[in-house]
């Protein structure tokens, strides 16, 4: 299996070069998945493009390190640097869709 890897604050769970072969995704259902994904954060104020720029940016880089890593990973790490920029921030998006929601 993978190793761990650190940046920043955060931690990426990395593949064998084997796992990672056989959970690659082409480039084309990447891009599928990303859109889809961005149907859950509608678009709105500043912060709220901001945050689907961020999020196309850090999901797909995700993806690539590790196909099995969840959405809500990189919805977190998005809001993160949106907050950096705007305190105030009150993010829009699925709660239920991300695994965010309380229960």
């Amino acid at each position: 299996m993978g190793g761990q890897t650190r940046t920043s604050t955060y931690s990426y769970n990395l593949l064998s070069p084997a796992d990672l072969q056989r959970a690659a995704m082409t480039s084309e259902e990447l891009n599928r998945k990303v859109v889809e994904e961005l149907k859950h954060i509608p678009t709105g104020s500043v912060g709220q493009t901001m945050l689907r720029g961020h999020y196309n940016t850090v999901r797909r880089h995700d993806l690539i390190l590790n196909p099995t890593v969840p959405a809500k990973d990189a919805l977190l790490k998005a809001i993160e640097l949106v907050k950096k920029d705007i305190p105030s921030f009150l993010p829009n998006y699925d709660k239920d869709f991300f695994g965010t929601g309380t229960k």
